[in-house]
């Protein structure tokens, strides 16, 4: 169980979420709690939230990836996307100091909101012979490195602590060797690490005037992604701004003074700027806006939920919920 603790160790130097991760096991371990299940998953359970990394097994063929030194081995990484329908693993009461450690359990994600907050790679390599082994342009001797060679993969801003430790995912991996090596003893195992931030959602705020609706979301120049409020096609951006036009109306017969325009569900890094931040709509008229949302380069792409909301300080008129996609 200890036999890569060193690079663990070092990996963890740059990627403080993982930490938590291997220091959980291990204290688990240690208290007696024995191995906590097949692929090391553990929640992390607070008053309104829980934590957790989720380990899964992706590849295994430990004698059956072919001779490397006559063509190398090629596989793509797959990210972790998209919100889990469920965490499992062993759960640890954070409420209380020190936690208790409550054994085995699941918890389904419907009524949380999910954001990932650190993904990871293991990969080992296994062989049988001797020379020079290359993962992705970087060399390692049979001399220095025994069978199983021990790599991990994540994104963090820290450098390469230890040559086994690549400080960038990459989209794929390509081995090959070069040396005196059995070509039937070439093999790998691939897991992937995902730890997610989970908050429970808050009961929905109660509709305060069901005669202020949404009425539109438009695209400068391009389609409309809600219309007389109703959702005709998801909104997609590719990284950078876009400037989008805002509708709520005002069906009925008071002046709404203070009404306003926010989005919920939004992905990390992914900000949206309304103008104006208030204003009046008066009876059966309708209130424009101008938003301007802003896709960083490092959101994953995939398919959001994400919800607009039309309120005003007492509480909220309406919202509609539509997909953003980013390609």
């Amino acid at each position: 169980m200890f036999k890569y603790l060193n690079l663990f160790l070092i990996a963890n130097g740059v990627f403080m979420k993982k930490i938590i991760s291997i220091l959980l096991s291990f204290v688990l371990l240690l208290a007696g709690a024995g191995v906590l299940c097949a692929n090391g998953n553990f929640i992390q359970v607070y008053q309104n939230s829980i934590f957790s990394c989720q380990r899964e097994l992706l590849i295994y063929e430990i004698n059956n990836i072919g001779d490397i030194t006559s063509a190398p081995y090629n596989f793509n990484l797959e990210r972790c996307l998209g919100k889990p329908a469920s965490l499992s693993g062993v759960c640890l009461d954070c409420t209380v100091e020190p936690p208790i450690n409550l054994g085995q359990c699941k918890y389904t994600l419907s009524n949380y909101s999910c954001e990932i907050i650190g993904e990871s790679f293991w990969l080992y390599l296994y062989y049988d012979g001797s020379g020079t082994i290359t993962v992705n342009g970087r060399n390692f001797e049979s001399s220095q490195y025994g069978s199983p060679i021990p790599f991990l993969l994540l994104d963090s801003h820290e450098g390469d602590l230890d040559p086994r430790v690549f400080e960038q995912i990459p989209s794929s991996v390509t081995i090959s060797a070069d040396g005196d090596f059995n070509p039937e003893g070439f093999g790998i195992v691939l897991e992937r690490e995902c730890c997610w931030s989970c908050i429970k959602k808050s009961p929905p705020v109660p509709i305060l005037y069901p005669k202020v609706d949404i009425e539109a979301f438009s695209v400068a120049g391009g389609p409309s992604v809600i219309k007389d409020g109703k959702v005709l096609s998801a909104f997609e951006m590719s990284p950078g701004s876009q400037e989008v036009f805002l509708q709520v109306e005002n069906r009925g017969f008071f002046t709404q003074n203070d009404a306003r325009v926010r989005f919920e569900g939004l992905p990390q890094g992914v900000t949206v700027n309304v103008t104006p931040q208030t204003q009046k709509i008066t009876a059966h008229n309708l209130g424009t806006y101008s938003a301007i949302f802003t896709l960083g380069s490092n959101v994953p792409s995939g398919t959001y939920q994400i919800t607009m909301v039309a309120y005003s300080p007492n509480g909220i008129f309406d919202r509609i919920t539509f997909d953003f996609v980013v390609p």
